[in-house]
């Protein structure tokens, strides 16, 4: 690894010296390399220790004279993480502009994802116009690298819609509350430094599609003790889908979310996304401040003992409809600047 290293320096100074370029002797016997530090002020050495103070060295360099200011002897980083111009696109696809900002990058950058053309294992310099067109998801990563190593943003998660997922007729009627809109990704914000081990697949800053349980909860959703943190933009609803298409009957699954002194949670599950205000059944919605839970469960539901589940119909699509509430009505809170955190646990699957 490229570190600042020891230098002989080749005219040694007694007191100080006005600026010019400090000159240094780097390397090992016979493989010396000499090289200039920029100086715009002074060069002092100390008599007593020898210690050789540069005050200030030039605001500049370049990566062959020697010049190893903080942050540049180490691998890249990413001042803007990779984004992408939409995460969703409709079943028809479209295009989608990939672009970040790389520091330190002088291997410059490669791309990875499964297989998108124009993408997948290619150099590239931001930004990045891809055209998707099949129904599914894509996962974009960069990473870009120096003789010190490299360093990965993303991944940015892009999915366009599939054209079996058609809203039945009642959904025309069945609206989001007035004075909310659906959020159709979220960013992945750093809570404290740490991320808890929650959405740590995703790099802090990027952008998550909350449109599914792809990607955020994996590409099914059937594994137990599953964890997220869902940050809803106030003003703003989650609408998840949830299909049983392939699902057995009887197959059950449910979640579960935890909340420490935050706003109360409406969660409903509903043919229609957004819809907070026409489900009847009480095992398909709760509001909850702190915790909270709903479980469902595949199949018709019987005239008696059934149970503690909301009843899905094999081969349908459904949301989890979630908004950050106010008890007694449907104005999203304020209790974060511009989000809320909704912890999510995932307790079964099918």
């Amino acid at each position: 690894m490229k570190t600042c290293m020891k230098a002989v320096v080749l005219m040694l100074l007694s007191g100080s010296a006005m600026a010019g370029d400090l000159v240094l002797k780097l390397g090992t016997t016979g493989n010396f390399r000499y090289h200039r530090i920029p100086v715009t002020g002074t060069v002092t050495v100390s008599p007593a220790t020898g210690d050789i103070t540069v005050d200030p060295v030039a605001e500049t360099g370049s990566s062959s004279d020697g010049w190893c200011p903080a942050g540049t002897n180490g691998t890249p980083t990413f001042p803007t993480p990779l984004g992408a111009s939409a995460t969703s696109l409709p079943s028809t696809g479209g295009s989608v502009t990939l672009s970040w900002t790389a520091s330190n990058a002088t291997l410059g950058c490669t791309a990875s994802s499964s297989g998108v053309t124009g993408w997948n294992g290619n150099a590239v310099t931001s930004p990045v116009t891809v055209s998707l067109s099949a129904a599914g998801s894509y996962s974009f990563s960069v990473s870009c690298s120096n003789s010190n190593g490299s360093t990965t943003s993303g991944p940015v998660v892009v999915t366009v819609e599939s054209s079996g997922t058609t809203l039945p007729p009642e959904c025309a009627t069945r609206l989001p509350p007035a004075g909310v809109t659906r959020q159709t990704n979220m960013t992945n914000y750093n809570l404290g430094g740490t991320l808890n081990q929650q959405n740590s697949e995703f790099g802090v800053g990027s952008n998550v599609n909350v449109t599914g349980y792809t990607p955020l909860f994996g590409t099914t959703f059937n594994q137990a003790n599953q964890v997220a943190r869902v940050f809803i933009d106030t003003n703003k609803y989650v609408a998840m889908q949830l299909s049983t298409t392939g699902v057995p009957v009887n197959a059950v699954g449910g979640i579960s979310w935890a909340q420490a002194s935050q706003a109360m949670f409406s969660v409903q599950i509903s043919l229609c996304p957004g819809d907070f205000g026409h489900v009847i059944d009480p095992m398909c919605k709760t509001s909850a401040v702190e915790t909270g839970g709903l479980a469902w469960k595949v199949g018709t539901k019987p005239p008696t003992n059934p149970g503690f589940y909301c009843y899905l119909t094999p081969g349908q699509t459904y949301y989890i409809n979630a908004i950050a509430t106010d008890e007694g009505s449907w104005t999203t809170t304020t209790c974060s600047t511009t989000w809320c955190d909704w912890f999510v646990n995932h307790v079964g699957g099918w």
